[in-house]
């Protein structure tokens, strides 16, 4: 049962180390994607607000495709830094990288090639319809968010959380002010040019901050954990 006598000082310090960086990183992530609505109201009309809305529905059905389908390989990422075998752990998140990145790009391209037709099938009705340049700009954001998701939750599995949260307050912080000069001309495709700009900038500032820490981590083997090549 709990008691107070099992609360220790440090334990509270290792709870707080970790769950007040995941929790700001939360705050950021909804700076980013719940805000631009707001603005774009206030910067456009209603119609712009509703049609970004359904095309970023159609967007995350993509997203959460590939992340429902890779999410598994997070758990064995993280025992694998945590035994200290850092050659599987590279190696299998380049792996998971590919897979990624070839899942966001073959979405992309479908929805360049198809998106309209899938909104007419979905919406059933064909007066909702975006021009090519808003789809090529909605698969751009689509392999940079996917990019820089994979090389944050490396940074996650090593415990690197304040790398994430300052990356994800300065996406916000960009992405805000795009919109804002951008949505006034280009309306959709300039708020999603908006987000795929400081998503593209992020995933070059955290994919260089990954691999040097995974590069120079020192390992952490437990004992009995086995060599290396356990993993492999």
């Amino acid at each position: 049962r709990p008691s107070l006598s099992k609360v220790s000082r440090s334990a509270l310090r290792d709870l707080l180390s970790l769950s007040i960086p995941i929790f700001l990183y939360q705050v950021g992530a909804l700076v980013v994607n719940e805000t631009q609505s707001i603005l774009l109201a206030h910067r456009c009309d209603l119609s712009t607000v509703a049609a970004y809305s359904i095309g970023m529905r159609v967007y995350m059905l993509i997203i959460v495709v590939i992340q429902i389908g890779t999410n598994s390989f997070i758990p064995a990422l993280r025992e694998a830094f945590e035994r200290g075998d850092h050659d599987w752990t590279t190696r299998a998140f380049a792996r998971l990288l590919r897979v990624r990145i070839g899942m966001a790009t073959a979405g992309g391209l479908f929805l360049i090639l198809f998106g309209n037709t899938l909104l007419s099938l979905w919406l059933r009705r064909t007066d909702m319809a975006f021009g090519r340049g808003v789809w090529i700009a909605m698969a751009f954001l689509m392999v940079g968010a996917m990019w820089g998701t994979s090389y944050a939750e490396l940074l996650s599995i090593m415990d690197r959380l304040w790398l994430n949260v300052v990356a994800v307050f300065a996406n916000g912080t960009v992405t805000l002010l795009l919109t804002y000069y951008l949505s006034p001309s280009f309306q959709v495709q300039g708020a999603i040019v908006a987000i795929a700009l400081p998503t593209a900038l992020v995933a070059v500032f955290l994919r260089v901050f990954g691999r040097r820490l995974l590069v120079t981590a020192s390992p952490r083997r437990a004992p009995g954990s086995g060599s290396s090549k356990a993993l492999s």
